[in-house]
């Protein structure tokens, strides 16, 4: 029992199932993402699972850094039908809708959040796997390509990023 309060304490901050059952999980790719940008980043403040209200509805973003109003979602291959592997016609069965309509309401929530006038950045699941260091270098430099185009009205990239990137993805 104190093993299963530990893990669900260190993997997702509850103290029990309920708790867990209750609220919003990320996995643990996805926690990993979040808390390397917020070491190579720390400016930016990055916060995740934050909800973004409009007019009309609430909508979860993924990584969210309010300060430089840039949102990273993080694309499990399954949950939004990945391209690469899935075709339009396919059929999504706990969603009950086709991978088309997956893609057509992941569009339409992205673009929602370009119209209140936040970067939006997408990190496929399979790409994030396959190579961590090779997609947060990715991420690293498409964020620094962004503020170069900014009136220095957002955060700067720290300058260590390389550095401490290389120190986070060292394997024991």
């Amino acid at each position: 029992k104190k093993k299963q309060h530990a893990t669900l304490s260190k993997n997702h901050n509850v103290s029990n199932a309920f708790f867990l059952s209750k609220r919003r999980t990320i996995s643990k790719a996805h926690q990993e993402l979040y808390e390397m940008l917020n070491v190579l980043l720390p400016s930016f403040e990055f916060e995740k699972e934050k909800i973004i209200k409009t007019s009309k509805k609430e909508y979860y973003a993924d990584i969210i850094s309010k300060k430089a109003k840039l949102i990273i979602e993080y694309n499990g291959d399954y949950w939004h039908c990945n391209p690469l592997s899935w075709t339009a016609e396919q059929h999504h069965r706990v969603k009950d809708i086709t991978a088309a309509e997956v893609w057509r309401l992941d569009e339409e929530r992205l673009n929602i959040f370009r119209t209140i006038g936040y970067d939006v950045i997408v990190v496929w699941e399979c790409d994030y796997k396959r190579s961590k260091s090779e997609t947060i270098e990715k991420l690293v430099k498409e964020i620094n390509e962004k503020e170069k185009n900014l009136d220095d009205k957002r955060p700067s990239v720290n300058s260590l990023a390389d550095v401490k990137l290389g120190e986070l993805l060292e394997t024991p």
